[in-house]
């Protein structure tokens, strides 16, 4: 059997869903929020950006490792909370994501534990959306699935987000979820 070989990209910069819902419709009171954007001392640039919520969360994770048990541990996180979940494969491990907002108080009670146990160097506020990582790692990422926990039969929402990651539709991902650009590690 042979090794697989991990080769970074030369990409340092890419783009992670947070984990802050954005309010819309009847639950954006105050509608769309400016936000201010300075270049220099005499420039100003104005941004338009949704209110999010800030009792609420998503729970993402992420791990480096493709060990079965640890895979079943956090869906049965998610299964406990009667999350639904789309996962797909990384070149080292899984990526875990849930749109469906939960306090905040049990998301960071939950994401603390699942750090702790499983993934003590990750942040927890975004989680890559694009697989600009890894050389070839867009193969993986569509080794993906979405379990159902909530008893329904299907989730169009998460089913959306999982057809935008796989085929790299970031800006239909940034109509409806806050996105951040960030540098990643080398």
């Amino acid at each position: 059997m042979s090794q697989i070989i991990q080769q970074r990209t030369n990409e340092k910069w890419t783009w992670g869903i947070v984990s802050i819902p954005l309010l819309f419709g009847n639950d954006n009171a105050k509608g769309v929020q400016a936000m201010t954007w300075v270049k220099n001392r005499h420039d100003c640039y104005k941004r338009l950006t949704s209110a999010m919520a800030k009792d609420k969360r998503y729970l993402l994770f992420e791990v480096d490792t493709q060990n079965d048990d640890i895979f079943k541990a956090i869906i049965a996180v998610y299964k406990s909370l009667k999350l639904n979940v789309y996962y797909h494969k990384t070149m080292r491990g899984f990526h875990f994501l849930s749109i469906t907002p939960i306090e905040r108080k049990v998301w960071a009670e939950n994401l603390k534990a699942m750090m702790k146990a499983y993934n003590q160097g990750w942040v927890g506020m975004a989680l890559r959306a694009r697989p600009n990582k890894w050389i070839n790692e867009t193969d993986d990422w569509v080794e993906a699935g979405i379990i159902m926990h909530n008893g329904q039969k299907e989730d169009k929402e998460l089913s959306f987000l999982r057809f935008c990651i796989e085929k790299q539709r970031i800006r239909a991902i940034a109509k409806k979820y806050k996105l951040v650009r960030y540098r990643m590690k080398e």
